[in-house]
């Protein structure tokens, strides 16, 4: 009996020793096992993504006719982008029924802490069943409007459409308005002076409204006048002085230095929008990029929202 008496347990001290070192590794052991949940996670999703993106890369096996549009040196040339419009636009002037668009407006003419100068304007371009549409904000603190009685067309504001068309000769359009509302294009000569006839050109059609800080111009125009390639410059011709009637100021949207003498028009291409749409990919963001690394398509969004904050009573 007092063999037994004397085997004791292990001491108190020893005993909050094991405890401690239990309440140690047990949240070690559980962090590990976190972070290796977290890489699984990871990679899962990475391997989904990967897995999704060669499936959709493989619908557009054969189909280089989605992307072929584009010059093969396209380093050489300004991206203009046009995007597909996902409702019709109604040409008056007004940009409401423009959609998202128009949060991507690109500035020409302005100073050196991006202000649009006085004839410059910001332009956003859209496309919808075979027309290529144009909305431009223009900055002109003094409008001429056209004079019907004079035959030279560089006598008043004006837009010029300049492009290469299918024949591959040059093309020249200008809008003209003598007054708020719709204008008039017309076929113009080299020195952008008389038109080429005295027919105006119907299938440019477009819209001109006042606004507080100058006009709203916009327009559209059959995408097969641009010609195969979509080569395509844009110019605002300001005129300030109603008497003499001179142009004060050209901005344009011409290339940067060193780049050829033509914008290229490139489109978000609406059939392989319509592919990715509907593959119903929900809550995915899917971008399509040709082997120039241009967006071709796009759809979806991921919106990283806030949780909401608990009410307080």
């Amino acid at each position: 009996m007092k063999l037994f008496n004397r085997i004791r347990g292990p001491r108190l001290g020893t005993k909050l020793l094991l405890w401690g070192l239990v309440l140690l590794i047990v949240p070690f052991i559980s962090y590990r096992q976190l972070l290796g949940m977290e890489r699984l996670l990871v990679q899962g999703q990475s391997q989904a993504q990967l897995l999704t993106a060669e499936g959709i890369s493989t619908l557009f096996n054969g189909r280089e006719d989605l992307f072929n549009d584009l010059p093969v040196s396209i380093q050489d040339y300004e991206s203009l982008y046009a995007r597909p419009l996902q409702a019709p636009v109604r040409i008056d002037g007004k940009v409401g029924d423009w959609g998202e668009i128009t949060e991507r407006w690109l500035k020409f003419g302005t100073d050196a802490d991006g202000n649009v100068l006085d004839g410059g304007f910001e332009l956003v371009l859209g496309e919808r069943a075979g027309q290529l549409y144009a909305f431009m904000r223009i900055r002109d603190d003094r409008r001429v409007y056209r004079n019907p009685e004079y035959l030279r067309l560089d006598t008043s504001d004006h837009v010029r459409l300049s492009f290469i068309r299918e024949d591959g000769e040059d093309g020249r359009v200008a809008l003209v308005f003598s007054s708020p509302g719709v204008t008039t294009a017309y076929r113009m000569e080299p020195e952008w002076r008389f038109a080429r006839t005295g027919t105006p050109e119907n299938k440019v059609q477009g819209a001109v409204e006042e606004s507080e800080t100058g006009l709203n111009v916009e327009f559209r125009m059959p995408l097969d006048m641009l010609g195969s390639r979509r080569f395509f410059g844009l110019s605002y011709a300001d005129v300030d002085d109603p008497e003499t009637r001179t142009t004060r100021a050209i901005y344009q949207t011409l290339p940067k230095a060193g780049k050829a003498s033509f914008n290229l028009v490139v489109l978000r291409s609406p059939e392989v929008l319509k592919i990715i749409e509907g593959l119903g990919y929900s809550g995915a963001r899917i971008l399509v990029i040709d082997a120039q690394k241009r967006v071709r398509a796009e759809t979806g969004s991921v919106n990283l929202t806030k949780p909401a904050e608990p009410s307080r009573r």
